[in-house]
């Protein structure tokens, strides 16, 4: 509960999901994963023990600390969604005896009450002999071209992120290409300064205004300065 109910709840979700929420579990345990999975077999399983084993303490530690009779998360967010407020004057019950069990804090301890035991190097493994020198090979498999994809794909009508807006009207959902804003058509053929970038600037003689040189570089091509020519009779200059 700690991602938001955004994550869990399609009540709370931003974006229009499909309409079984039951692969959430998994969905969350593939982001958890999503840089440990391009690991070795046997490192991601010490990985995936190694992150469960911390998720248990942590959660067992907290759910011991807890001397109420309901979760944390249930004490501070029930109250608040409750149509009817009790009040402890006049009513002699409690706010767990209206909830479920799940909310409690046995039921929170006792959820997280297992323990992960460590693996321990291979060494001290007792493996029978037969399996020990079983050869397991891994399945035939021809890699796809391109780069292989991380992300998980979008369900049906989820849309992405990423929000595209328009160069010429400035809105939202489409782009310049495809625009319906009839001040648009005018401004079709106008290049995008970041798409299209102008031509670069050619250099310029000030002495002569022709293009290709000017009079730093090419001094002495310039016909518009006989003193530099070499060639020219009335060049006086040694």
């Amino acid at each position: 509960m700690r991602v938001g109910p955004h994550r869990w709840s399609r009540a709370y979700c931003p974006v229009r999901r499909y309409q079984g929420m039951t692969l959430n579990i998994v969905e969350c345990m593939n982001n958890c994963l999503r840089y440990a999975r391009q690991l070795p077999i046997t490192t991601l399983v010490e990985y995936i023990r190694d992150m469960m084993q911390k998720w248990f303490h942590e959660r067992r530690d907290a759910a011991s600390k807890n001397t109420t009779q309901l979760s944390r998360w249930a004490t501070e967010k029930l109250p608040k969604r409750m149509t009817i407020h009790i009040s402890t004057r006049f009513c002699k019950k409690k706010l767990g005896d209206f909830c479920s069990d799940f909310y409690k804090t046995s039921t929170w301890l006792e959820s997280y009450s297992s323990v992960i035991f460590l693996v321990g190097h291979p060494s001290e493994w007792n493996t029978p002999e037969e399996v020990r020198y079983e050869v397991v090979l891994p399945p035939e498999w021809r890699p796809q071209a391109g780069r292989p994809r991380k992300n998980r794909v979008p369900s049906a009508g989820e849309h992405g992120r990423r929000t595209r807006y328009c160069t010429i009207c400035k809105k939202s959902g489409h782009n310049r290409q495809n625009c319906s804003n009839p001040s648009a058509g005018h401004l079709g053929n106008v290049p995008d300064p970041e798409i299209d970038p102008p031509p670069p600037r050619r250099r310029k003689c000030k002495s002569c205004g022709q293009e290709g040189y000017n009079i730093r570089t090419y001094i002495r091509t310039c016909p518009t300065r006989p003193y530099d020519n070499p060639t020219d009779p009335d060049n006086d200059v040694e």
